[in-house]
């Protein structure tokens, strides 16, 4: 990530004023293809005090895939927040309690290194590019399956903010090096 990429997610923006209940936010953003685990995740369990956001345009994507998330906002801790970019984007980010990647394919990650640089945990499959720069130290693995992701959610839901934050200053660590 370059120095100009860093300095945009310097020092905190407003916190982002997400519907629902719940004590754990977990946001996914990006594009709404098939490769992004997408499906997968629509298919998966959300624990009771987690909310899931998806956050991409619901153009451009495969239908499939917008499909799938519009009815899986049917559940009462799900929800579509839209396309946002820039002060919202960084709002949402740094707000969120962890940010979820359960790509199938991931030819880079930007997204990863954006919610280091965030100061957001991550939840990931780990695969191709963003493998480069991820750690166990840092993310929390899933396989792309809904039984798994069901799981890795139970888990994230359970974490104590010690073991959060110890993430968190690790990936902040590693994209500041």
């Amino acid at each position: 990530m370059s120095l100009k990429d860093l300095k945009f997610w310097e020092g905190k923006a407003q916190p982002y004023d997400f519907p629902g209940k719940n004590k754990r936010k977990i946001v996914y953003i990006g594009r709404f293809a098939l490769m992004k685990g997408i499906v997968q995740l629509c298919e998966a369990s959300i624990p009771e005090d987690v909310d899931l956001y998806f956050v991409g345009d619901s153009r451009g994507g495969e239908e499939i895939c917008w499909q799938a998330i519009q009815k899986k906002c049917n559940d009462s801790n799900v929800y579509y927040l839209g396309f946002l970019r820039d002060q919202e984007k960084k709002s949402v980010m740094q707000s969120a309690d962890a940010v979820i990647i359960p790509s199938i394919h991931e030819p880079f990650g930007i997204v990863g290194l954006e919610a280091m640089a965030a100061g957001t945990m991550i939840i990931s499959s780990f695969v191709d590019g963003i493998s480069e720069y991820l750690t166990d130290e840092i993310g929390v693995y899933t396989d792309v399956n809904a039984d798994s992701l069901s799981k890795v959610l139970e888990q994230f839901s359970n974490m104590n903010q010690q073991e959060i934050d110890e993430r968190v200053s690790k990936g902040l660590n590693k994209v500041q090096n």
